[in-house]
């Protein structure tokens, strides 16, 4: 889990944020996703307590701006996070339970249960960005 050329970084306007906290790799410039791309993610996501939600066995595809996948475990928090990365680069990035998945409870589609109000943990790698198909 060592990434090249490690930089902190707070995402979200200024230096207040919104409160996602990121360590990524990677330039910003060419490979952003804009909403309406098709991308391409693996992750893993992790509870505090260390519980994974989600596991990078297989690659996920879906279009930019649309509405979070909570079932895949995909956050609000994630998508911001994904925001200013660049096609092949690789992020950590903690999402606060705000802009997780709230005061709600989630069951992913691995099943596991992701418990109202936690904070989430992201190893996330933007494979892949692309014109979505129309």
């Amino acid at each position: 889990d060592v990434l090249p050329k490690i930089r902190d970084l707070r995402l979200g306007g200024g230096d207040a944020g919104c409160g996602i906290l990121g360590r990524t790799s990677g330039q910003k410039g060419c490979g952003e996703p804009r909403r309406g791309d098709l991308v391409t993610i693996a992750f893993d996501g992790l509870l505090d307590d260390g519980t994974a939600f989600a596991s990078q066995k297989r690659d996920i595809s879906f279009v930019y701006g649309n509405r979070p996948n909570e079932s895949a475990g995909i956050s609000r928090g994630l998508l911001e996070g994904i925001s200013t990365m660049t096609q092949g680069g690789v992020r950590q990035i903690t999402v606060p339970a705000d802009l997780g998945f709230g005061d709600k409870e989630v069951e992913t589609s691995s099943g596991v249960k992701i418990p109202a109000g936690s904070t989430l943990r992201y190893n996330v790698r933007l494979k892949r960005v692309s014109v979505a198909p129309s």
